[in-house]
């Protein structure tokens, strides 16, 4: 499914958190079958490290304000 897409090595690494769409909230491996039920919204968010000077995203422009939030390339902020 990630074959060959930008952030492929990051699924592959794990770098990635898994969330309910509705409270954001990470569900973690372990609680998976607990915290998931049949028609449950989830949401991929990858995890990036980046040591960056710069004020805005280098790839989408999206301004990198938020220190405590991570903005995704549509916009979208996850805490």
């Amino acid at each position: 499914m990630f074959l060959g897409k930008p952030g492929c090595e990051l699924v592959g690494d794990r770098h990635f958190y898994i969330l309910c769409a509705q409270t954001h909230r990470v569900i973690s491996s372990n609680a998976w079958s607990s915290a998931v039920a049949p028609g449950d919204k989830l949401a991929m968010s990858m995890v990036l490290k980046l040591q960056c000077t710069k004020t805005q995203c280098p790839r989408c422009g999206i301004p990198l304000h938020d220190a405590g939030a991570e903005v995704n390339r549509n916009g979208g902020r996850t805490w």
